[in-house]
């Protein structure tokens, strides 16, 4: 059920569904594979996305498109093993 060794998960989705990611997640994975805190959505390009020298400090990361576009460079530092790209025709473009 759970791939634990899939973790950390990027899930990129419309910003309205962000929060419907969550509750769904935690409902399938809660208790026994996952905690609330173990899950975060992304509300500003601000958002802390790293714990001191700890590194990454989620098992599942979930951002609206437009703010993927807004902190790309933070993205690309953590070693996602999984992105899953809700509504993906939201991405209009190969360059997107």
């Amino acid at each position: 059920m759970a791939y634990k060794d899939d973790w950390p998960v990027l899930v990129v989705c419309p910003s309205s569904a962000r929060h419907h990611w969550q509750a769904e997640l935690l409902s399938v994975l809660h208790p026994e594979f996952i905690e609330p805190r173990d899950i975060s959505v992304v509300e500003s390009n601000s958002h802390p996305i790293y714990k001191g020298t700890k590194g990454f400090k989620f098992k599942i990361l979930i951002i609206s498109y437009h703010l993927v576009a807004k902190i790309t460079d933070i993205l690309l530092k953590v070693n996602f093993n999984v992105i899953i790209v809700d509504e993906s025709h939201y991405m209009k473009s190969a360059t997107a």
